[in-house]
């Protein structure tokens, strides 16, 4: 059974837990990283007429087949996002409750990113932490806290 469609090398999925509304991250091309919405039978566009050489981001890229769904969020230059994790009694504060964590692959970034108060796109992201190395996955661990890995080790975020 398919539930969504038109999409690319996913490396993340998570469910908010304010809405139970699917996430994905999507690794573009050479360029539109996306942050995707998901939504039962979407078609997020992505096919063999991808060109990120013409025409405009992300239009240039998800142009394939019908009623196509741009992401809430692209990325340009490419930064390759992995894992995504929500933050619910994560034990970083109250500013963090309900913020989106993802990873990068090629910039070693953590972003926060914070849905609008609908929680259907994005409001607002920016970088938290600047791990230096590729960020492969994230996890929500037992006790809420946050976990993420790279290629030798798991790590936890912590308040500073």
């Amino acid at each position: 059974r398919v539930w969504a469609y038109g999409i690319r090398n996913s490396f993340g999925m998570a469910f908010d837990p304010k809405t139970s509304r699917l996430w994905e991250t999507e690794a573009g091309p050479g360029c539109n990283d996306e942050l995707n919405r998901i939504v039962r039978g979407g078609n997020f566009a992505w096919g063999p007429s991808e060109d990120c050489g013409t025409g405009s981001p992300p239009q240039n890229t998800n142009r394939d087949g019908p009623n196509r769904i741009m992401p809430k969020r692209w990325y340009n230059p490419v930064v390759t996002p992995t894992g995504m994790v929500f933050c619910r009694r994560c034990g970083l504060g109250r500013a963090n409750g309900g913020a989106m964590f993802v990873g990068a692959f090629n910039t070693g970034e953590l972003r926060k990113v914070r849905l609008g108060p609908n929680r259907l796109g994005v409001r607002s992201q920016r970088v938290v932490y600047d791990h230096g190395g590729p960020i492969l996955s994230m996890e929500r661990g037992l006790a809420g806290r946050l976990y993420f890995t790279d290629g030798g080790a798991i790590y936890r975020l912590i308040r500073t």
